[in-house]
């Protein structure tokens, strides 16, 4: 089987109607996702969040809740501090988290005190990445030939002044620190301390900008363009683990998939990606900053004025259903999705389970001397 291959695509050269971002359109279209490398100008901002993440993340628990308080509703989102190791809504998922908006002056939300560097570096990083997203959504918009504002008009302003009062963003960096593997899991198929700790989901956002992390590959996306049978039947994988096949030194290197709103409005024409995160190898552990481009939850969607006409195929018609209405039904088809997927493995797992239980028995009757039943003593 030849090794996967994949295109990284430099931001600058993304430019409105050229052959590099109708590219780049194509294979969000084809496989789900895509790679581009930010300006060098970024990796003072990437590299800030890093370090005082690591910083923030090796503290003990107590002091990280009290520095920004358990994951709460914070206006209309989510915003603090959790960990899943052991909650009963996801115990397999050795992780905690700490989801980072802004508010109306640009400043984090929350904003830990310690250490004193992660609010600011959070927020320039926030910034950047929103910036970043509306415009490939414009480029995303014009491939289907659409206005901008069918897939801008539910995101947050370009500018966090423009927020309405006492509202924080929308978009959310999630600053996430996965457990190490330890002596890792050799049931699982998988390898010594790489099993799966972030199940196959797909995010209820329009994109998920995430910044690779080739020192502690974790991430695997599922290419829509390959049939999920091909496996089985001896041809590619599906499942792309695009961190081991990039440089170490690629931190500028974004992997953009697309969510469950974008794939909504342009009727699929691109598809939600489906992916999983594996427990890293070695003991450091991994430290990934993906960014959601999420719908603000009270806009109200509203397509008609973009395709008065109902002629564009790859838009959908849709008006008077707000944002949070349609992402209570895209996460009720995920948690039912996730469920279905958990059953089947404990299914499988039990099976599995039976079988060596019945070549545990065989190997003791065999030390134990016992005759095996020979049909031949019978004739």
């Amino acid at each position: 089987m030849e090794p996967y291959k994949y295109t990284v695509t430099n931001l600058k050269d993304l430019q409105p109607g050229s052959a590099t971002a109708r590219s780049f359109c194509e294979q969000l279209h084809r496989r789900s996702f895509a790679v581009i490398k930010l300006p060098v100008e970024a990796l003072a901002d990437i590299t800030a969040v890093r370090n005082s993440a690591s910083t923030f993340f090796a503290l003990p628990a107590d002091s990280k809740r009290s520095a920004v308080g358990d994951f709460r509703q914070v206006g209309g989102t989510y915003a603090g501090y959790r960990d899943l190791a052991g909650s009963a809504r996801q115990s397999d998922c050795d992780a905690e988290f700490l989801e980072v908006h802004v508010d109306r002056a640009g400043a984090a939300v929350p904003a830990p005190p310690e250490p004193p560097a992660l609010a600011a570096a959070a927020a320039a990083l926030h910034a950047r990445l929103l910036a970043v997203a509306r415009a490939l959504l414009g480029l995303l918009a014009d491939h289907i030939q659409a206005p901008a504002g069918a897939l801008l008009d539910p995101v947050d302003p370009p500018s966090p002044e423009l927020l309405d009062e006492g509202q924080i963003s929308s978009s959310v960096l999630r600053v996430c620190h996965y457990r190490a593997g330890g002596d890792g899991d050799a049931e699982n198929g998988a390898g010594a301390g790489r099993g799966v700790l972030f199940a196959e989901h797909t995010d209820s956002a329009l994109l998920t900008l995430s910044l690779l992390c080739p020192g502690a590959a974790g991430l695997e996306v599922c290419d829509a363009s390959v049939s999920s049978d091909a496996a089985d039947d001896g041809g590619a994988d599906p499942w792309v683990a695009l961190e081991e096949l990039c440089p170490r030194h690629a931190e500028l290197d974004v992997e953009v998939h697309v969510g469950d709103f974008l794939a909504f409005l342009t009727r699929d024409y691109y598809p939600a990606c489906c992916h999983r995160v594996l427990r890293p190898a070695g003991d450091a552990g991994r430290l990934s900053l993906p960014f959601l481009v999420r719908c603000r939850n009270d806009h109200v969607l509203d397509t008609r004025p973009y395709d008065p006409t109902s002629s564009n195929a790859r838009l959908v018609e849709v008006h008077g259903v707000t944002c949070k209405e349609l992402r209570l039904l895209f996460d009720a088809r995920g948690k039912r999705l996730l469920e279905a997927e958990r059953d089947a493995a404990a299914a499988a797992a039990e099976k599995e389970e039976e079988r060596k239980r019945r070549a545990r028995e065989y190997r003791e009757a065999l030390k134990a001397g016992k005759a095996l039943s020979d049909s031949s003593d019978e004739d």
